[in-house]
């Protein structure tokens, strides 16, 4: 039964986390493009594009 329970709450982590990722990199995508074409392929990259928007915005200064 405790297994059963961890087991489900770990998934449920993962999911919530991948679509947090997707919602951030739209909105991210989308400040930056305003290209609806540009924030569904980012939401596809989802964590790889928030890390890369969040490096390159430093390195910029914006």
């Amino acid at each position: 039964m405790a297994h059963a329970q961890t087991q489900y709450n770990s998934a449920s982590v993962v999911e919530k986390g991948l679509s947090l990722g997707s919602v951030l990199a739209i909105v991210t995508s989308w400040s930056r493009n305003k290209s609806i074409g540009w924030a569904i392929l980012h939401a596809l990259l989802s964590w790889l594009y928030v890390f890369h928007f969040v490096i390159t915005r430093a390195m910029y200064g914006e």
